[in-house]
């Protein structure tokens, strides 16, 4: 390829992702990842309550801490699905986004997006998850507060292209498609004949 042809590949590619203005709009709650949020918390205030303590409970949070943040968020979310670090076997790398699934930080495609967005506009104020802001922001508050963008689908649809063309990641925000993760849930549905098809 000529160097003015990858100069032009590289300009249509930038001229692809959003503009500042569009990262900056105002941003909405999700309802959702809101009450899920509160409500995951307050049940973890019951730990407290004598009756409700087991050190078998200690060991399975250490465990899942493990499998679901390590694993299914850092391994799979992060190095294999946004960053294409490695490659694995199809059946592996679905069986790794189910675990970070479990994690309840978002649908495959749409925390990658959000991802990529953030080594986008990194440290800026557009960030989606600059962790500058504050502790809270950098941790949880990401994940609640959404611009229109992210809330529609149209984030999904710019920086994880790549990962809709995938029946099993096709419907991970709202982008028109039908979605295989319903929201809460650790195991998704078996993508449709017709899902399947359109791939």
């Amino acid at each position: 390829m000529s160097k003015n042809m990858a100069q032009i590949d590289a300009t249509s590619a930038v001229a692809a992702l959003p503009g500042e203005e569009d990262a900056a709009r105002v941003r909405g709650v999700d309802r959702v990842a809101a009450i899920w949020s509160v409500g995951v918390h307050l049940l973890a205030l019951l730990v407290f309550v004598p009756w409700f303590f087991s050190w078998t409970g200690v060991v399975l949070l250490a465990a899942g801490i493990y499998l679901f943040g390590m694993i299914g968020i850092n391994l799979a979310y992060h190095r294999l699905l946004a960053h294409r670090s490695f490659s694995c076997p199809r059946w592996l790398e679905h069986l790794l986004a189910m675990l970070g699934v479990c994690s309840a930080q978002g649908a495959p495609a749409w925390w990658v997006a959000i991802h990529r967005m953030h080594h986008h506009f990194a440290d800026k104020e557009e960030d989606p998850h600059a962790p500058g802001r504050n502790f809270l922001w950098g941790h949880i508050a990401w994940i609640t507060f959404q611009t229109e963008d992210m809330l529609a689908g149209h984030v999904t649809t710019r920086y994880a292209g790549d990962l809709l063309r995938d029946p099993l990641y096709v419907g991970s925000t709202n982008t028109g498609k039908e979605s295989p993760w319903p929201r809460g849930s650790c195991f998704p549905r078996p993508p449709s004949r017709a899902a399947c098809l359109r791939a």
